[in-house]
């Protein structure tokens, strides 16, 4: 349902995978967005919006470190992934996103300065 969602660009159905204390992260950004409230704000007016890539997202269910994650990339023919996200679960609905843009290892310093909650 997760995958679907994001290749139908249907925020209704990523919020629907999602507790209601779900959080997203970013790294190496030390910001995170804690509640299905925010997540959602962020997903319509970033995500789905001025980050969207024109022709949308192309998603690809897999695993990274044992857990359930997604390759995301420009749906466009050729282009390669540019993301990959973490899915933290205790069964139905997610608990947490963690998503990891670009190469490399970061650390992310998480403060009570950087969330943004519901």
């Amino acid at each position: 349902a997760y995958v679907r969602a994001w290749q139908a660009d249907d925020v209704p159905g990523l919020l629907a995978t999602m507790r209601e204390d779900v959080r997203l992260a970013m790294p190496p950004t030390p910001t995170w967005y804690e509640g299905k409230a925010i997540v959602a704000e962020v997903l319509r007016q970033w995500v789905f919006d001025a980050l969207r890539p024109a022709g949308g997202y192309r998603v690809r269910a897999t695993a990274a470190n044992g857990q359930p994650a997604a390759v995301f990339g420009p749906a466009d023919a050729g282009a390669p992934p540019t993301a990959v996200q973490v899915l933290a679960s205790a069964g139905v609905p997610l608990t947490g996103v963690v998503q990891l843009v670009g190469g490399g290892n970061h650390t992310c310093a998480r403060t009570s300065a950087n969330a943004h909650r519901a």
